[in-house]
Order: C-alpha cells, then structure tokens, then sequence
C-alpha cells in the first residue's frame, strides 16, 4: 500500500477505486500511432517528393526519429504512472484520493463518509455504457465540494459499495463481505 495512505485503527479498505483499462489502452494505442507514424509519413514524403534518401539524410532522419522515440516513450510511461497511481481508496470510515499530477507530483485528500451529500454517476456514453466506466462524483459538506474520478471502471458497483459504507456504522464487520 501506498505510504502517504494512514489508516486508523479498525480501519480497512473496502475498494479501491482506477480509471478503466479502456483509457489506459487507447493512450498506448496513441503512443504506438505516434511511434510509428514517422516510419509511414517519411517514405511517402520522400517517394512523393520524388527523392532518394541518400546516407546524410538518412542519419538526420535517424537521429530525429530517435529523439521522437524518446518522447513518445517519457509520454506513455507518465501516462501508465497517471494511470497506475491515481486511486481512490474507500474504507469503512472515509474517502482517499490520490491524484498523481505528473511524476514527481502527488496530492492526497481525504473525506470523511459522514461528509457525503450525494453520488453521481455519469456515463458518457455508448462505448463506457458497453464497457462500464463513467465519471465519480461525490459531493461533500465542507469547502473542497466535489471530488471526481474520471473514466472510473464500474462506477456503479463503486456508488453502491460508497453508499453502503456511508450508511452502516464503521464498526460493521459486514463490511468486509
């Protein structure tokens, strides 16, 4: 478990909450577009262009198209990051948000259950209908007001688990069935 996470005594997790696969599959589908792209794009330049690539060209070529390589890998690897560490985790007694901003960047917020006004969830749709993610929201009592999940992975299953914890006392030992 995460060491920013500090669970009380009595305290366990019930769920813990990621974004959809799905997302984290079409960023790599981008990032595999973007790598190979280049290898597609530069001989139809040249072939329509009417040159030859002679062996200068092809070392310039070379060395840009490894500097691209390398952005496109830094993008997928803080994609997979963003993805990998952003989590809500939901115990008997209260709300973690983890959101990871960038690589060397973390905010982590708690909310009491007891704080909870209301659940909505938001399916955005066809594809996140047959796949079943959507947006998180919970609406809390207190300054911060609204803590949100995007393309969270069955939001529904994770509304009722919410709404379960918030409405049996934390020292339920049901909880955990």
């Amino acid at each position: 478990m995460n060491k920013t996470v500090h669970l009380e005594t009595g305290e366990e997790i019930i769920a813990e909450v990621r974004k959809h696969w799905f997302i984290f599959l079409l960023e790599g589908l981008a990032s595999l577009a973007a790598a190979l792209g280049p290898l597609i794009i530069i001989p139809i330049c040249f072939n329509f262009a009417g040159t030859e690539l002679n062996s200068r060209s092809f070392y310039i070529l070379a060395f840009f198209y490894s500097t691209w390589l390398a952005l496109v890998w830094i993008y997928f690897f803080v994609s997979w990051t963003d993805y990998y560490l952003d989590v809500w985790l939901l115990t008997n007694e209260k709300i973690i948000d983890i959101e990871q901003k960038g690589i060397f960047h973390r905010e982590v917020s708690t909310f009491r259950l007891e704080r909870i006004q209301d659940v909505t969830v938001e399916i955005p749709g066809f594809l996140a209908t047959l796949l079943d993610y959507g947006h998180l929201h919970v609406q809390t009592a207190g300054e911060q007001r609204e803590f949100i999940i995007y393309n969270a992975a069955q939001p529904g299953e994770v509304k009722k688990k919410i709404l379960s914890a918030y409405r049996r006392p934390a020292t339920d030992p049901s909880l955990n069935a």
